[in-house]
């Protein structure tokens, strides 16, 4: 049982961490469309 306990968390960790980099890259493409995200690319 403890092995299904932390499968469960690891996959919770997953799902939040991706939601999360989900985000970001809406956010990045959302800048890009606006033309405000140039400075992130022209490093």
């Amino acid at each position: 049982m403890e092995i299904l306990n932390s499968l469960k968390e690891m996959l919770g960790k997953i799902n939040s961490h991706g939601k999360r980099a989900d985000g970001i890259v809406k956010k990045m493409q959302q800048h890009l469309r606006d033309g405000t995200g140039h400075e992130l690319f022209d490093k």
